[in-house]
């Protein structure tokens, strides 16, 4: 496990699951956790993270609001 967190952000209008897969493959290309904030909700993926998942988990999340 990295010692480093990379914090990147995610521009006005992106839509989740294309998020997902672009920064689930930068964690997995640089063997770092990658942090973005999307709709004001903090998600930490991981380098093993799948970018589906990513985007299933924030769908679920936004479901229980």
């Amino acid at each position: 496990m990295s010692d480093i967190l990379l914090k990147v952000e995610v521009m006005a209008g992106a839509k989740i699951g294309e998020a997902s897969k672009q920064i689930c493959d930068l964690a997995k290309k640089l063997g770092i956790n990658v942090d973005f904030d999307f709709n004001g909700l903090s998600i930490i993926v991981r380098p093993d993270s799948i970018a589906k998942d990513v985007h299933d988990k924030y769908l679920q999340y936004c479901d229980r609001k």
